[in-house]
C-alpha cells in the first residue's frame, strides 16, 4: 500500500519475516528507514521525530525512490502493464 501511495516507510521489525522485509525495504529497495528493531525495543522519541521529518522532506532519497516505485507499480497494473 505504501509503494502504491508513493510514500516512504518507517521500518520497525519485531518478529519472524519482518526482519527480512525491513532489510529488503531499507537496503534493496531504498524506500524505508529502520527506526528500531525487536519487539522489546522502543525508538528514542527525538530520533524518531528526526527520522520522520527527514523521510517526509522533499529531498529525502527514500521519498524520491518511493515516488519512482509508485509510477512503476501503477504502470505494472495498467493496460499493457
Amino acid at each position: 500500500e505504501a509503494v502504491v501511495a508513493g510514500v516512504g516507510i518507517l521500518g520497525w521489525p519485531m518478529e519472524a519475516d519482518q526482519f527480512v522485509n525491513a532489510r529488503l525495504l531499507v537496503e534493496d529497495m531504498g524506500i524505508a528507514v529502520r527506526v528500531c528493531e525487536g519487539e522489546d525495543s522502543v525508538p528514542d522519541p527525538d530520533e524518531l521525530g528526526r527520522v520522520i521529518s527527514g523521510i517526509m522532506s522533499e529531498d529525502s532519497p527514500q521519498k524520491r525512490r518511493a515516488k519512482l516505485m509508485k509510477e512503476e507499480a501503477v504502470g505494472a497494473v495498467s493496460k499493457d502493464g
